[in-house]
């Protein structure tokens, strides 16, 4: 009786964390699975949506560049730890006006609320050879990505506004970022996170071609904080506020993870037309970091802080 008390328990546990992801079993399933889940962005009346064969020719050339990947194109895992299963994909997408084709590298999260969250771990089309794999040695499952990074001479660089405005120049490296699910996304891993206390951040939005967001906010310390909105936002004006005790938490935690002052000072994308942010980080020990980003791209960190001030303007209350 003990023993059947147990399997009882064990039965309920499964059920009880057990996830539309872990019933899918097939190619078939999968590709039905991320179809519906893509549909905000790669609407299949639009896209052919299929998985990526890792034995294909230009994967193998890419693989040699930077590390063989696992054999099938998708697998399940726990990224996050809360016991539910979440996917990690290699998708083809081909574009079926012209017949042209991308591959993307996706994870899905289930937020344990009952909806799933699409992860997209590369969103530069443009790179030159990129490969991906999942890797589960460690406490919490990390995604290894192999691409080329852009990377400027600093000599090239002068002390300017608009960085970019010499030409500078630049040579591209190959780069295994490992990611890692941290402040609901996924970041580099980082083990030796900085201690330093904030005193204000300043982020600054340019224009594009296009409906870009245009806006700056400072935050200070304190919370306090104020809002400049130009173009393209829910509101226009001058704002102030205070930010909420766990937006701030957030922000602030991962700007230390990020150890931010080793970061670089200038990042690009290869496209034109692109937005431009600048960041400002003043901390209380007079030191400070200042980013200048085309694309707004840098690294999936700064994405990810970027993505945190964006979304304070729709969820805080300004006045």
């Amino acid at each position: 009786m003990k023993l059947f008390g147990t399997i009882v328990l064990l039965f309920l546990a499964n059920s009880l964390f057990a996830n539309k992801i872990d019933s899918l079993k097939s190619d078939e399933e999968i590709v039905k699975f991320i179809s519906k889940l893509a549909l905000k962005d790669y609407n299949p009346s639009i896209y052919n949506i299929s998985l990526k064969r890792t034995s294909s020719p230009d994967e193998t050339h890419c693989q040699s560049l930077f590390f063989k990947c696992d054999t099938k194109s998708w697998r399940k895992i726990d990224f996050n730890l809360d016991n539910l299963t979440d996917l990690f994909a290699i998708v083809s997408l081909k574009y079926k006006k012209d017949k042209t084709s991308f591959d993307i590298f996706i994870a899905i999260i289930d937020d344990g609320k009952g909806a799933f969250i699409v992860h997209q771990i590369d969103d530069d089309f443009l790179t030159l050879c990129h490969v991906a794999k999942v890797v589960s040695d460690d406490y919490q499952p990390t995604i290894i990505f192999g691409h080329y990074k852009k990377v400027y001479t600093m000599d090239s660089l002068f002390n300017s506004d608009v960085p970019f405005a010499n030409n500078p120049k630049f040579n591209y490296v190959r780069a295994n970022d490992t990611l890692i699910y941290k402040y609901e996304s996924f970041i580099e891993l980082n083990k030796s996170s900085s201690h330093k206390k904030v005193k204000s951040i300043y982020f600054e939005t340019g224009f594009c071609f296009g409906e870009c967001p245009v806006f700056n906010m400072t935050i200070y310390e304190d919370g306090s904080a104020k809002y400049i909105a130009k173009q393209y936002n829910s509101k226009s004006g001058d704002f102030k506020t205070i930010i909420s005790k766990d937006k701030m938490n957030v922000m602030l935690g991962l700007i230390n993870y990020l150890n931010i002052t080793k970061l670089g000072n200038v990042y690009s994308v290869d496209a034109t037309d692109n937005p431009t942010c600048k960041l400002k980080i003043f901390f209380t020990d007079g030191t400070s970091k200042q980013i200048y980003d085309y694309g707004e791209k840098g690294t999936f960190g700064l994405k990810r802080l970027y993505r945190l001030i964006f979304e304070l303007r729709d969820n805080q209350k300004w006045e």
